[in-house]
């Protein structure tokens, strides 16, 4: 079964082609999150490639978030479309589970770091086992001295992984000192989202275009400035009222 896997959710984008396990074809695009000029041909190119054509696939697997808001509904968008016109199974995988798959065997503790802007982290934390992870808590919004206060009641070495590690790296480093170990490469790996997937689907865990939803952990922008909108326009209402009854 070839299996098609995409990820927009960080600022890189990335695309990989597998049969069954075997990963045939994988491509990262760091273009900070330009998604939806790349995703496309990124998905066209991976499949020419591999020597095959969407009508090969035989399962869809894509990142669901948390995440940059617009890149993750673009991928789903992508990949919905893609799974209910081909009529083939869809998995949908947690960004954090991707970015902490790929470190099991480490033996300890793992905590993923995206970036969430306005001084703010998505986090999760696992247990690396030998085989697989166990997540222990999270995807969770916090600020960074939030999560350092979390981290110091587990009083073991953690291994940080996400977009997050670059702006708080001296911050983690200063709070757990020789605990805090930083991982070299720090987005998710699309090969890495086949393999969660496929394990996923053996075991039954497909959705249906129509139920995979986006995991938001926060409004969006836009989402705020509205509600931010109705409010003050909502407190000017009752400001009218009150003064034409008296």
């Amino acid at each position: 079964m070839y299996i098609l896997s995409i990820d927009t959710t960080t600022k890189t984008a990335g695309v990989a082609v597998a049969e069954d396990d075997h990963i045939l074809v994988e491509m990262v695009l760091n273009r900070q999150q330009h998604h939806s000029l790349y995703i496309g041909p990124m998905i066209e190119q991976a499949l020419t490639m591999a020597g095959i054509s969407c009508r090969d696939l035989g399962l869809i697997a894509v990142t669901r978030g948390p995440g940059s808001f617009t890149g993750l509904r673009i991928g789903l968008a992508i990949a919905r479309t893609m799974a209910q016109v081909l009529q083939i199974p869809l998995v949908g995988v947690d960004t954090p589970d991707v970015l902490a798959y790929n470190l099991s065997g480490h033996g300890g503790l793992v905590c993923t770091v995206q970036d969430a802007r306005k001084k703010e982290l998505y986090v999760a934390i696992y247990h690396s086992r030998t085989l697989g992870m166990e997540r222990l808590e999270g995807p969770a919004v916090m600020t960074p001295q939030e999560l350092l206060q979390r981290l110091k009641k587990y009083a073991r070495p953690v291994l940080f992984v996400g977009d997050g590690v670059v702006p708080y790296r001296s911050v983690f480093a200063e709070g757990l000192g020789d605990k805090a170990i930083f991982c070299a490469h720090n987005y998710p790996r699309p090969s890495v989202l086949i393999h969660i997937a496929l394990a996923r689907y053996l075991q039954g865990e497909v959705v249906s275009p129509l139920e995979l939803q986006p995991l938001y952990l926060r409004p969006s922008e836009a989402e705020r400035n509205l509600a931010q909108r109705r409010a003050e326009e909502s407190k000017k209402e009752k400001v009218v009222r009150v003064k034409g009854e008296r």
